[in-house]
C-alpha cells in the first residue's frame, strides 16, 4: 500500500468555504467521477481527518494500492470513511474504512469538525455501521 508524504497529502486536503469544500486548487470538489472500493462505492471519494481537523480526501482507492492509510501515511486518524459530494455541497458521509474501522465517535469528531466551519448537515445522509 502507498503511503504519501506531506507534501503528496497537501495536494487532497480539503478546505470549507461559505459551507462549501473545496480541493486544494480551490475548485468546488466535487466526487461524481469518485470510486471508493468498497461495494457501491461509485461516487464515493474516501476521506481522512488528521487530530488538527484537516481533512484529506481521494477520489481513487484501489485494494492493495492506495487506501485511507494512504491518506494519513499509516498514522492514526481523528476520523475516516466516504464522502459523496456535489459541486461542494456535502450530500453523504459513510464511516466505511477497513483499515481504520472508526468508531462512531471519531465520525462525529469529523461532523462536529464540519459543522464549525459552517457546514450545514441538516440534509446530509450519514451511513454509520455503530461500530
Amino acid at each position: 500500500v502507498r503511503y504519501l508524504t506531506a507534501e503528496e497529502r497537501a495536494s487532497l486536503k480539503l478546505t470549507v468555504k461559505e459551507g462549501k469544500l473545496y480541493d486544494a486548487s480551490g475548485k468546488l470538489f466535487d466526487t461524481a467521477d469518485a470510486s471508493s472500493a468498497h461495494i457501491g462505492g461509485e461516487g464515493r471519494a474516501i476521506f481522512t481527518m488528521d487530530s488538527a481537523g484537516n481533512v484529506y480526501a481521494s477520489k481513487f482507492q484501489e485494494v492493495g494500492v492506495f487506501h485511507h492509510s494512504s491518506l494519513a501515511a499509516g498514522e492514526p486518524v481523528a476520523a475516516a470513511g466516504e464522502i459523496v459530494v456535489d459541486k461542494g455541497v456535502l450530500k453523504l458521509v459513510s464511516d466505511r474504512s477497513g483499515h481504520y474501522q472508526p468508531d462512531t465517535v471519531f465520525s462525529n469528531q469529523f461532523l462536529n469538525e464540519l459543522r464549525s466551519k459552517g457546514v450545514d448537515l441538516t440534509n446530509v445522509v450519514l451511513k454509520f455501521m455503530g461500530r
